[in-house]
């Protein structure tokens, strides 16, 4: 049984996955296309069975650094399209994602997902926060797939790389770097995510030995240890 406070994924429940970023109109957007096509490729009906989603957050240390990169705090438009060099960037990898409009996180999103991954731990921080209820939910990115390096994903359109270009006007190629890492990062944690979906978080470390070398159907339906960190 889950500690309390932690959520039980029944059999019958709904699996959703939701990832966040500051503006939903790059990282999250990137990681929500990405893992849908890992998913379709492996298996159409597991994808089916499985709503992948993203939302924006704005923190206080998001608006303080739009503040000193503009002058001013870029206030994220909920319903933009995606920033166009990322909209190329994923283009060249067969993915379109010109239908995609950003909306904001609220209680109501967050509170029917079974798994909200943040590109940042100040993210990962105030949903906890704001929604205490999903305790046990919330991870970084990089943090639940046990992926080494920083446990940021940086918002490139706030990176110095940038300069004081606003998101319309940065090219594709400056958003090649931080897709690949999310693609990265995406493709060693898929068979967390599935394992976790249908399991639900856990009590303790566990070694999932025999998850390894699993293909992605038998994740999904074999009886092998609930999920865990390396």
């Amino acid at each position: 049984m889950p500690p309390e406070g932690m959520r039980q994924i029944r059999e019958d429940m709904p699996k959703r996955i939701l990832f966040i970023c500051s503006a939903n109109r790059s990282r999250s957007a990137v990681a929500e296309y990405l893992l849908r096509q890992m998913l379709q490729e492996r298996d159409e009906k597991l994808a089916q069975e499985i709503e992948v989603s993203s939302a924006g957050l704005v923190t206080k240390e998001t608006a303080e650094a739009s503040k000193r990169k503009w002058g001013f705090i870029e206030k994220p438009f909920f319903g933009a399209p995606s920033d166009k060099g990322v909209i190329i960037a994923m283009s060249r990898r067969g993915i379109d994602t010109s239908a995609h409009r950003s909306r904001g996180l609220n209680r109501r999103v967050a509170e029917k997902s079974n798994l909200i991954l943040t590109m940042e731990e100040r993210q990962r921080e105030v949903i906890l926060s704001r929604y205490p209820e999903t305790e046990g939910m919330v991870f970084t990115l990089r943090e639940f797939v046990g992926s080494d390096g920083p446990p940021d994903i940086e918002d490139v359109v706030l990176s110095p790389a940038s300069g004081h270009l606003l998101p319309v006007y940065l090219p594709a190629e400056h958003f090649e770097a931080c897709i690949s890492e999310i693609e990265e990062c995406l493709a060693e944690g898929v068979e967390r995510i599935l394992h976790y979906l249908q399991k639900g978080p856990t009590s303790g470390e566990q070694l999932c030995q025999g998850l390894r070398g699993l293909s992605i159907l038998e994740v999904w339906s074999s009886a092998a240890p609930v999920w865990c960190r390396r």
